[in-house]
């Protein structure tokens, strides 16, 4: 019973996770200038500039040469 609190958080999170699966439009953070010039009405000066200079790692999510259904799933 020490660890009550503890358990209940996790089980809470743990319920929870899957909540933002249920959730439509674009991941939190993860907005392009479009998307942010929607939400607030302007671009911020930064972003607009530095836009084209980071396009990630893995663009759109995918490892290069993994482009069937399975090998997609062995690459998680």
């Amino acid at each position: 019973m020490k660890h009550k609190k503890l358990y209940l958080w996790l089980l809470g999170l743990v319920v929870a996770t899957p909540l933002g699966l249920l959730a439509s439009g674009a991941v939190w953070g993860e907005w392009g200038s479009d998307e942010i010039k929607n939400q607030v009405g302007f671009v911020p000066r930064g972003m607009k500039s530095l836009e084209s200079l980071w396009s990630g790692l893995l663009t759109g999510y995918n490892l290069p040469g993994f482009n069937g259904f399975f090998l997609k799933s062995v690459g998680y």
